[in-house]
């Protein structure tokens, strides 16, 4: 196997380097095997041989203080707040940082007992007294250091430390009853969060008495709460029965000594039983046999008919099965559950309900996937375009203009670490938002909650949390529907999806399916897309995504693209769907499963694809260009080159020629210039969203301010009043055809790679349409040459940084910058490389570091044969950095200020 090595910077001069201590827990080993210390889950049924349970509970814990959790937090309190600290953790030992004074800390330890100390080494050894490790301890240890739970947000990458005090992983709300209304509801709803319990129309109420199958045996559960996943946790009301299946006493006691076992569990699994009457209804899952023992079943006694019994199967599927073939207890037990039922409803006769009957019976909300009925879209060729834009055009219609921002809901503080605005979904008449949004609480304890907005009311639905490790992979606010998966990719757990309804005050949900086949290499979905109130679109990196009915878990199309990379794009319909690859864009028809048309390019890597409203223009975007094509006969409308490479995610048509690049950026392509910049003042920029010719926005990062949603027409006023000034496409250009440039190379790589390089440099000015000459105001300048030596500081990926177990290695990266000027030393487009190793080293078979650090470093004799000069150049604006020519800085009153000069 090859190693892996990681490059990293040098810590510093000595003196800055004794800025840490070292702090080993003696008793560490001792200290995880707590018996307050949490058990996972899934490992319990992983032991039984229960594969479905264990499923349903990965990453799943019983209560109790994880000791390793409140080590972090201890080691974190120790640090002096004095400003950003840093601390990483491997095993036994702490490193933290900055500590100058080490007698001081060592002094300050109160939470065990030093064992020795090493103040050349800067380590000190603790006993760690165990009755500190509560979170009740270091809840009341955190009030007298005099720090906020909030203040410890500037806690270290590596922090594995909750908040001392939780939420629950997921809430159940008080559900409305209506699928189909486009509103809130018919009366009107507050902020405050109802209490927990299933919908008035669930087969299960909190509390019920439930059984469940464990590893083939029936147990007895209470319903807690369901998780809008499906899935319901439950409590085991026969704990020690299950604790005397292990048959290792390590594994027994440890089931033993929880207060209680709760775990979550597939609504399907679970059937209602009485627990007031002697051996419970009739609707518990058991192993049938015929008389002879050869033949069993599992099933669920549904009643009689005739001489028959009705029995119904984990699957839904009734049979019915002559009462003398079964075996002396099977008849046994029907005689009892007929006399049962006769005293229950006063007729003898009667048969039982079928649980499986019924819109929301147990199984109604676990749907078997279909792929039967699976078609996929072939792809044509087209010797003349037949594409009709009028075909998927919506209605222009005018956006509620929001005048006053709305305030969102504060997420719930429990010392969080960060909080972010993940995504903003606006409907199209811009009257409701669905907001997701993220807590980070340290280590992986990030908390996912989701808020919908009626705009033009100006009132919350209140936030809903997200049960742990699920997000939001697609909202349609205009239904107030969301489809949600699992964040941690490829895990059982978390290859469903779910499909649910935003109601007052919580998700209603509404089907939940796997969409991956069991054979698929890389399961699960890390895409969505809804098309409309019933399909969705759903797909994963590098997979042919598949267009989903979504009531029904039905595949209806898949999109053969293969491992290719691709970017799309829906029409406002939801029907036309923009699909661009390597050099083409194709348009696809949803509805019909067809492709319509194809419209190629010679873009670089596509980063995104858009759509006008009406259809008639289609936009694509590189790294560095922007190409626009009209839809009614597939012909080009012009190609933009960015003075700045810039990734985007998102194009918008705001206007007639006028391109919205992820809510921020304004080009305008008719000039070739990026008209306008939108920005915010705090750190992590905007979160946007666009429709109708307005942008709607908050702040990405949430820290230290009120999270809120405000919108402007794009463009806004003074946008367009500087636009009428700028004056006319030819005033933009900063090169016509013909016009020479002049090449200057610097380069040590000798005679033989300049004259290369400026063959290649001359071949590549003249295909983009320009001269060249000796002298010129135009220049090419090309810097082809190693760099000045520096050490480098290499180690083992697997070793900590304290052990100090570094090589330096002395490297000479090498650059090669391409750089297109103007007169006035403005840069009109640039490309460049530089040759160092960048982060893990991995080292090929049979190399040694030095041939690996020799090959991460050496230049690139072909770079120049790749490179494409833009055939259309114009003058970036001078007001920021990306090149534009004005700029709005935007807060929640809206523009608060505009600037078409640059900054002095």
């Amino acid at each position: 196997m090859a190693a892996t090595l990681t490059g990293v910077p040098a810590w510093g001069q000595r003196g800055a380097e004794q800025e840490y201590v070292l702090v080993e827990i003696t008793n560490y080993k001792r200290l995880l095997q707590s018996d307050s210390a949490p058990i996972e889950i899934d490992e319990i049924f992983m032991a039984l041989g229960d594969r479905e349970l264990a499923d349903a509970n990965q990453l799943e814990e019983t209560e109790g203080t994880d000791p390793l959790e409140v080590i972090s937090r201890l080691m974190i309190l120790s640090l002096p707040e004095t400003g950003p600290s840093s601390w990483q953790s491997r095993n036994n030992v702490f490193r933290l940082a900055p500590v100058t004074d080490f007698d001081a800390f060592v002094a300050g330890i109160d939470y065990g007992e030093v064992v020795s100390s090493e103040p050349s080494e800067r380590l000190v050894r603790v006993r760690v007294d165990p009755a500190e490790l509560s979170d009740e301890k270091y809840a009341d240890r955190l009030r007298r250091s005099g720090r906020s739970p909030r203040s410890q947000r500037g806690m270290p990458e590596g922090f594995r430390g909750g908040p001392p005090e939780g939420l629950p992983k997921s809430l159940a709300r008080d559900f409305a009853e209506a699928f189909d209304n486009s509103g809130f509801g018919d009366r009107a709803f507050s902020d405050r969060v109802s209490e927990n319990r299933f919908d008035e129309d669930d087969d299960l109420q909190e509390g019920d008495h439930v059984e469940l199958l464990i590893a083939g045996e029936p147990y007895e559960a209470i319903v807690r709460s369901p998780d809008s996943l499906g899935r319901v946790r439950v409590v085991l009301v026969d704990k020690q029965r299950l604790a005397e299946k292990f048959s290792r006493r390590k594994q027994r006691t440890t089931i033993e000594r929880l207060s209680e076992l709760a775990f979550l569990a597939p609504r399907s699994s679970l059937y209602p039983i009485d627990p007031t009457k002697p051996g419970g209804s009739g609707f518990v899952l058991r192993t049938w046999s015929d008389r002879s023992g050869s033949y069993k079943i599992e099933a669920v006694y549904a009643g009689v008919d005739g001489d028959a019994v009705k029995l119904s199967k984990r699957d839904g599927e009734e049979l019915r099965v002559p009462l003398d073939r079964l075996s002396a207890d099977d008849q046994s037990y029907v005689r009892a559950a007929r006399e049962q039922s006769a005293q229950d409803k006063g007729n003898p006769f009667a048969s039982a309900a079928n649980p499986f009957s019924g819109a929301r019976s147990v199984l109604a909300l676990l749907k078997k996937p279909d792929f039967a009925s699976l078609k996929e879209i072939r792809g044509k060729e087209f010797a003349s375009w037949q594409f009709s834009p009028n075909d998927y055009a919506v209605s222009p219609k005018r956006a509620f203009t929001m005048t006053k921002a709305v305030e969102l809901t504060p997420l719930p503080d429990q010392g969080n670490r960060g909080e972010e605005m993940i995504t903003l979904d606006i409907s199209r008449d811009g009257r409701r938002a669905i907001v997701q949004r993220k807590v980070d609480g340290g280590s992986s304890r990030d908390r996912v909650f989701l808020e919908m907005l009626d705009l033009a009311g100006r009132r919350s639905a209140g936030l809903i949390e997200l049960p742990q490790y699920t997000k939001a992979l697609a909202v349609r606010p205009e239904s107030a529907l969301v489809l949600l998966g699992g964040t941690h990719f490829n895990d059982d757990m978390n290859t469903k999806v779910t499909l649910a309804k935003i109601t007052r005050g919580g998700l209603k949900t509404i089907a939940l399916w796997e969409p991956s086949p069991r054979d698929t290499r890389r399961r699960g979905v890390d895409q969505a897309w809804f098309t409309g109130p019933r399909h969705a679109l759903l797909g994963v990196a590098r997979s042919d995504p598949v267009l989903w009915d979504l009531v029904e878990a039905k595949a209806v199309f898949k999109i053969p693209v293969g491992d290719r990379f691709y970017v799309q794009r829906l029409g406002a319909m939801g029907r036309l769907l923009a699909v661009g690859s390597e050099s083409s864009v194709s348009l696809l028809d949803l509805r019909k499963g067809r492709h319509l048309a194809t419209v190629e390019h010679d873009l670089s890597r596509l980063e995104a694809v858009g759509l006008s409203d009406d259809c008639t223009r289609l936009i694509a975007s590189s790294i560095d260009q922007i190409a626009a094509w009209d839809l009614a006969d597939g012909s080009p409308l012009g190609k933009l080159t960015k003075s700045k490479p810039t990734s985007d995610e998102r194009l918008d048509w705001v206007d007639d020629m006028l391109v919205l690049a992820d809510g921020q950026r304004l080009y305008d392509l008719n000039r070739g210039i990026m008209l306008w910049e939108y920005g915010v003042s705090t750190r992590g920029g905007l979160a946007s969203e666009t429709a109708n010719g307005r942008i709607w926005y908050g702040p990405r990062n949430e820290d230290g301010q009120d999270p809120y949603i405000a919108s402007i027409e794009v463009p806004h006023h003074e946008a367009r009043a500087h636009s009428r000034v700028l004056g006319e496409q030819q005033a933009f250009l900063a090169a016509r055809p013909g016009d020479p440039f002049e090449l200057i190379i610097e380069t040590d790589q000798g005679a033989v790679a300049e004259r290369d390089i400026e063959a290649k440099l001359t071949d590549a000015v003249q295909n983009a349409g320009f001269a060249v000459a000796d002298s010129a105001p135009l220049q090419v300048r090309v810097v082809y040459t190693r760099l000045p030596e520096r050490d480098l500081r290499i180690r083992n990926w697997n070793e900590p940084p304290w052990t100090k177990k570094f090589v330096i290695k002395t490297i000479r990266p090498f650059a090669s910058a391409l750089v297109l000027t103007d007169g006035e030393d403005n840069v009109l487009w640039r490309r460049g490389w530089l040759a160092e190793p960048m982060g893990i080293i991995n080292m090929r078979e049979g190399e040694s570091l030095d041939d690996a650090l020799e090959r991460l470093t050496s230049p690139n004799p072909d770079w120049l044969s790749h490179i494409e000069f833009p055939k259309k150049l114009t003058k970036p604006g001078p007001v920021t950095e990306e090149g534009a020519y004005g700029y709005s800085r935007l807060s929640i009153h809206g523009v608060a200020s505009n600037r078409t000069e640059a900054k002095e």
